[in-house]
């Protein structure tokens, strides 16, 4: 039942976020989800710092990093790969959040939240820039 209200929250959020978006013109809307796919680098940036084992540092550090090239692509390149980094967001997510892949502890609703958030956004974005 609780996974099933996170799921709801993440939605919601895709939903006002994805109607926020359509407000700006496309080019300051594509700039505000570079800056939402450099914050999910951020994060794993962050969570590196918190550990002190060198394996998840450098695990960590590279998802960072290919979160940062996605925005830098979705900046430069194409509008896709902003689509691309919420589906790999999501599938990291899902990843993490088994308790042998990274031996850390997630907060319950984060996995949730973010999958669907992410999903939603990530189809947003395909239909928008592709319709």
């Amino acid at each position: 039942m609780i996974r099933k209200r996170f799921l709801f929250v993440g939605t919601i959020g895709a939903i006002v976020v994805a109607f926020a978006l359509t407000l700006l013109p496309k080019d300051y809307a594509r700039d505000i989800l570079v800056v939402l796919v450099g914050y999910f680098g951020g994060v794993y940036l962050g969570v590196s710092l918190s550990t002190a084992s060198s394996k998840k540092v450098a695990l960590q550090d590279g998802v960072s990093a290919v979160f940062f090239g996605l925005a830098l692509a979705g900046l430069w390149v194409s509008p896709l790969f902003l689509a691309l980094a919420c589906f790999v967001h999501a599938a990291w997510d899902v990843i993490t959040e088994h308790p042998k892949a990274l031996n850390t502890s997630i907060a319950s609703w984060y996995v949730p939240t973010c999958v669907s958030f992410d999903i939603l956004l990530g189809v947003f974005i395909l239909v928008w820039w592709w319709r």
